[in-house]
């Protein structure tokens, strides 16, 4: 996971101002669950080697970019991932939201090997379906250990900016409404290489 977001970083960040409708960015195949070919193991053919958080993760990052998921594992496959590649309202940020962008990128830690740096990562798009006009945000972090990650609303831009001091948020891997959120910032917990996805309403 931190290869893929330290890979595709840069140009990514280059082209999301160019999706839109009819255009889209290809982050190449989702390689997940069981595999039978070369790919997510390449030792061996069999489970992935990816962490169900990692696999979270990365197919995050194909919807808050609407690439196309092509998925390279096989199926049936086991049921956390099939949890995953199914859940409803991840793949609706595919085709319900617009203005899909790299919000921030600050590297936590430095290797040897670019590819491997740890960094917490913030993507937002606007709602398409929403007429109260909010956002998806996707908090990633790409280290190991645990990272906490505060971003304020205003940085959300358009109806949030202006001091709002709280807003109506739903976890989007749970399925779940989270208590109202107060104090002006979204604050996300993560564990080593795990993602937080929410749907943001001002309420």
């Amino acid at each position: 996971i931190t290869s893929c977001h330290s890979t595709h970083s840069r140009p990514i960040k280059r082209l999301s101002p160019f999706v839109e409708a009819g255009t889209y960015m290809n982050l190449d195949d989702l390689p997940a669950g069981h595999m039978t070919l070369m790919g997510c193991n390449p030792q061996t053919l069999g489970p992935c080697v990816w962490s169900e958080a990692q696999q979270r993760s990365v197919f995050t990052l194909y919807a808050m970019t609407r690439s196309p998921i092509m998925f390279s594992g096989d199926m049936p496959t086991d049921d956390a991932t099939l949890k995953i590649v199914t859940n409803r309202e991840v793949l609706a940020i595919q085709e319900r939201s617009v203005g899909n962008r790299q919000l921030s990128n600050v590297a936590k830690c430095s290797s040897s090997n670019e590819s491997y740096a740890c960094s917490e990562v913030i993507w937002v798009a606007d709602c398409s379906d929403d007429p109260q006009h909010g956002k998806y945000v996707a908090f990633f972090w790409t280290g190991a250990g645990n990272t906490t990650i505060v971003l304020p609303l205003g940085k959300l831009g358009g109806i949030f900016t202006g001091g709002r001091q709280s807003v109506i948020a739903r976890d989007l891997w749970r399925n779940e409404d989270l208590p109202r959120v107060t104090g002006g910032s979204l604050v996300a917990d993560l564990g080593s290489h795990d993602v937080l996805l929410l749907r943001v309403s001002p309420g």
